[in-house]
């Protein structure tokens, strides 16, 4: 776990429209995943995922992508049904 001392303060100047844009991000996960959600952690948050290695969506494994959706939409906002079938041609 890292202790606070150990996180650097660093100020951001930004672009108003985007500052609107990343606050409007932080209104919804204030409401559907994390009351405590600040537009600290939203920046924090982009810039780490975009450090993670991409995958393609062949990458995934249906768990995961349930999650992931969860994780970005909430629990309540997500179902799923799954139908198994004949692959469409090329997979």
């Amino acid at each position: 776990m890292e202790k606070i001392e150990d996180i650097v303060p660093f100020g951001v100047r930004m672009r108003l429209g985007l500052r609107e844009k990343l606050e409007a991000d932080v209104k919804l996960k204030k409401k559907t995943v994390d009351r405590r959600w600040s537009l600290n952690s939203e920046i924090i948050d982009r810039l780490e995922k975009s450090y993670e290695p991409q995958r393609g969506i062949k990458d995934y494994s249906l768990d995961e992508m349930v999650d992931e959706l969860k994780r970005r939409l909430g629990d309540d906002a997500v179902a799923v049904r799954v139908e198994i079938g004949k692959p469409p041609d090329g997979l």
